[in-house]
């Protein structure tokens, strides 16, 4: 089995590369922006550097064989009011969250196995908006339109697409906005990310007969 996980250098990214690496036959391969020195990777995991803001960079991926899962962790995201947010700051959102999506599934489209999966880890934001999140918010909401939009076209092709609406999961993207909000972080009140990457390796093992088009996973004691 080929995995391709886009944000492998992230929190959740690393810790779904584990769930994978850890299964025996798999090829693992981590999309991050930049190639960090040897050791800061998990062993096994194959790097490719690609910034997603840059379609020059996903055109050149290059992967010899199928593609059975396509997992996008890769994501950008700060609280941001309304008035706040800037243009460059739509624009990153965007860039990052629907639009690199978005090239990134086309561009490995043609390399599709047979029963493969796409899985976008999008947001609980993404299904419930917030005013203190609104580019984040709204990058989310265009990305679960995204993955329903493709879903059809993809199914005839027999390739499942699954979103996954987490809720706060204890990443440094989530620590650094609850800083920034005066609040103390307290990362064993949010999902932690080896739990949320091992339910999105089961999510990968029903690809053969069954669809799970979304899954929503929420803290077990919501942090409010």
């Amino acid at each position: 089995m080929r995995v391709v996980i886009s944000g492998a250098a992230g929190g959740l990214g690393r810790e779904v590369a584990q769930s994978f690496l850890a299964q025996p036959g798999a090829e693992v391969h981590g999309l991050v922006r930049s190639v960090q020195p040897s050791g800061a990777a998990p062993d096994g995991l194959v790097l490719h550097e690609v910034d997603l803001t840059d379609p020059a960079a996903i055109r050149s991926l290059t992967l010899d064989g199928p593609v059975d899962a396509l997992i996008h962790c890769a994501a950008a995201g700060d609280n941001m009011s309304f008035d706040a947010a800037g243009e460059a700051d739509w624009e990153r959102f965007f860039t990052v969250n629907v639009f690199g999506a978005a090239a990134l599934t086309k561009h490995l489209a043609v390399q599709f196995a047979a029963r493969a999966c796409v899985i976008f880890v999008n947001s609980g934001l993404g299904l419930n908006a917030s005013p203190s999140s609104v580019p984040y918010s709204s990058s989310k909401a265009a990305l679960k339109s995204l993955a329903d939009s493709i879903r059809p076209e993809m199914n005839a092709r027999g390739v499942s697409v699954t979103t996954v609406y987490p809720g706060q999961v204890a990443t440094s993207m989530l620590e650094r906005n609850v800083r920034s909000m005066g609040r103390e972080w307290q990362p064993d009140t949010y999902i932690q990310p080896h739990d949320l990457a091992q339910l999105i390796a089961r999510i990968v093992e029903f690809r053969t007969s069954v669809q799970l088009t979304e899954v929503v996973a929420r803290p077990l004691r919501e942090p409010w």
